[in-house]
């Protein structure tokens, strides 16, 4: 949904990690999934 609205998916948080970082570390494979989908990075911009 937030995607859909335009959300950057690829913000920092204060300690400067993505979304996409948080969810790999909480081992969430299908956020992975779509962050990775809607062009979303890792802290690394992997």
């Amino acid at each position: 949904l937030l995607i859909a609205h335009g959300a950057d998916v690829n913000a920092r948080d204060s300690q400067d990690v993505t979304p996409l970082g948080v969810v790999i570390k909480h081992r969430h494979p299908e956020v992975v999934q779509v962050l990775k989908g809607a062009g979303g990075t890792d802290s690394t911009g992997e």
